[in-house]
């Protein structure tokens, strides 16, 4: 697959999409990549109120983006 072009990505509804429970965080995997060479994915992650998120990590091909829908994270940084 040409790694410039378009690649197809099928989004799975709530409802179907497979729920991973890992310790106080709700995962929702709607695309795992296996379409997309590992180019493009979509999980959801919910949290409690006050719990905390991933521990610190880095991806070595790929970036992620967090986009906060109801309440507030802070996020720390280490270079």
């Amino acid at each position: 697959m040409d790694k410039r072009g378009s690649v197809p990505i099928k989004l799975y509804k709530r409802e179907i999409a497979e729920t991973l429970q890992v310790g106080p965080m709700t995962v929702r995997v709607y695309e795992d990549g296996s379409l997309t060479e590992n180019r493009v994915s979509a999980i959801t992650v919910e949290l409690p109120a006050g719990g905390s998120g991933p521990p610190m990590h880095w991806h070595r091909f790929h970036d992620e983006v967090f986009l906060v829908t109801k309440g507030n994270k802070k996020e720390s940084y280490s270079v």
